[in-house]
């Protein structure tokens, strides 16, 4: 029994990544948990666009090259047989002896007769999750959170869109801006409004948020019970805000 529950935890660990690598990078578009297929990858079935790729997750001791062995539309792995599906195949094991020479979902793999071989351990399935949200790490709780939810819902197959929507910083000031008559600006594409404290900068923002429909507006402040104000003065924040807004993802970038 102990066996059965080391090896569910690094399938759950194994499957918050693939989870961590939708959200935070934006490329899968769905992903479906033991899956109702015709073949034996049915750990993680995971789709991009019009590819496919099917997943073995396994917590296996001692494991080597010479324990696989692939023949037909099968592999045996330590002498047991699973049936390979017409996609792209993938085995993660905990640790196995490779030189990765290929890549799968920006994951180092080993080609191994058509199959894709990744060493991942619990503890570099940790780090990585880390790193796909070292610019929020909230972030990180907010989807383990939902995909817990969604295991006590036994609901296993998660689309993009149904994640929790990308957190932003509010722009909503405090106060009711009110418009004033004003003459319109003829110009384009304004870098900086300059003025003395108080004198409404924040509000004339909102006037014109209309006229500049392509706008991406941060604030470093709202308003002086603002949560949020003391992160909004770090400079790595103001990056990952506007990232977060051009791109819509949570990836970190030189």
């Amino acid at each position: 029994m102990k066996y059965a529950f080391i090896g569910y935890s690094y399938q759950w660990l194994a499957s918050s990544l693939l989870l961590a690598k939708m959200d935070a990078e934006r490329n899968i578009d769905e992903m479906e948990i033991e899956a109702a297929i015709q073949n034996n990858f049915d750990d993680v079935k995971i789709r991009c666009g019009l590819e496919h790729y099917f997943f073995q997750i396994k917590d296996m001791d001692a494991m080597t090259l010479d324990k696989l062995a692939v023949s037909g539309n099968e592999i045996s792995i330590k002498g047991k047989s699973h049936k390979l599906s017409g996609h792209s195949n993938i085995i993660i094991f905990k640790e196995i002896d490779i030189i990765p020479d290929s890549e799968v979902l920006g994951m180092p793999a080993y080609n191994f007769s058509g199959v894709f071989i990744i060493s991942m351990s619990r503890k570099e399935m940790i780090e990585k999750i880390h790193e796909l949200y070292a610019l929020d790490e909230n972030r990180k709780n907010i989807i383990e959170y939902f995909f817990n939810g969604r295991l006590d819902q036994r609901i296993l197959k998660i689309s993009r869109e149904q994640l929790p929507s990308i957190a932003l910083f509010s722009t909503e000031l405090l106060e009711t801006t009110v418009n004033v008559a004003r003459e319109h600006l003829l110009v384009e594409n304004i870098l900086l409004i300059e003025g003395k404290p108080g004198v409404g900068k924040s509000h004339f923002v909102n006037t014109i948020t209309d006229q500049y429909p392509n706008n991406i507006l941060y604030r470093f402040w709202t308003s002086s019970q603002d949560k949020d104000y003391d992160k909004r003065l770090k400079y790595e924040n103001f990056l990952s805000e506007l990232s977060k807004n051009i791109f819509g993802d949570y990836r970190e970038r030189d």
